[in-house]
């Protein structure tokens, strides 16, 4: 079975509850929950009941993938347990507004269209 855990122990489709801080965001797929584990994040999009598990790379962008119980498309093979699943690149993630691009499966980066995005509110999360 493929898996994209980023240094997850169980890479299912559900994340921590130990977020380092929550940042909300209004994005061209609906609104975005992300939360920090060091340079690790995790995302939930409820309007597609999805999953976002990315890395926050040197220049700031956010590249992962995207995990959902059914889409327009079934992949080949299971990542995450499921066969729902595919790739993103959010650039400028780091600057509370990004410009983002998707593809379903492991098709090439940004064939699934735009995924853009701007922050809306932050907490902290004791």
């Amino acid at each position: 079975t493929h898996q994209a855990s980023f240094g997850v122990e169980k890479p299912s489709i559900q994340s921590p509850k130990n977020f380092n801080h929550v940042l909300n965001w209004k994005t061209t797929w609906g609104k975005i929950s992300t939360g920090f584990v060091g340079r690790t994040v995790f995302g939930r999009y409820p309007d597609y009941a999805g999953i976002l598990k990315g890395s926050i790379q040197d220049d700031g962008s956010l590249v992962g993938y995207w995990f959902q119980i059914t889409s327009r498309q079934k992949c080949g093979y299971s990542l995450d347990d499921t066969y729902h699943w595919g790739t993103f690149r959010f650039d400028s993630f780091t600057r509370g507004e990004f410009y983002g691009k998707w593809a379903y499966c492991d098709d090439a980066s940004g064939s699934g269209g735009i995924w853009d995005g701007k922050r809306i509110s932050s907490k902290k999360v004791e």
